[in-house]
């Protein structure tokens, strides 16, 4: 449905707050499940998009839509659940055993989101779409290769699937 993570993302962060909405004021039980089960399900469909913007945009909408009352216990709660065991999988002064141990946990798509490691290789494959996107270009300068090409020529040349050049 979505040719990108951030674009579904997007989505997600965007209908998160009317399903939160919808399970704070329901009052019948089975509605309040039903409620319960899209919440669970739209947080979980966010991390599994592996979106840093999503998953900041569905951390910033909880205590906005709920009442800044609840940042006492919201801000302790998303740094020791969240930002902590990410910093441990992630930074390199951490002890190795402790990182790894972290690393167990954490899927590895979203402590390289934020390590070092991740970022190297994003800038490295960054560098590559675009210098073969200047070659695509200038084999056929005037003319291109066709509307939405570019994602079937890459997945054919270095098998992976990018949707675009930036």
């Amino acid at each position: 449905l979505f040719n990108n993570p951030n674009y579904m993302g997007c989505w997600l962060v965007l209908i998160f707050p009317f399903s939160l909405y919808f399970l704070i004021s329901s009052k019948k039980i089975i509605i309040k499940l039903l409620n319960i089960f899209n919440v669970f399900f739209i947080l979980l469909a966010s991390i599994l998009t592996f979106s840093r913007s999503a998953l900041a945009g569905i951390i910033l909408s909880i205590p906005l839509l709920i009442g800044l009352k609840t940042l006492i216990w919201f801000v302790p709660f998303v740094f020791i659940f969240l930002i902590f065991p990410i910093f441990l999988a992630s930074i390199q002064i951490v002890p190795n055993g402790i990182q790894l141990l972290f690393r167990g946990i954490i899927p590895d798509n979203i402590w390289l989101q934020f390590s070092e490691e991740g970022f190297a290789r994003l800038e490295s494959s960054r560098f590559e779409i675009w210098k073969n996107t200047l070659n695509l270009i200038n084999q056929r300068p005037f003319f291109g290769w066709g509307g939405g090409s570019f994602p079937e020529i890459i997945y054919r040349k270095f098998d992976i699937w990018l949707g675009h050049a930036h």
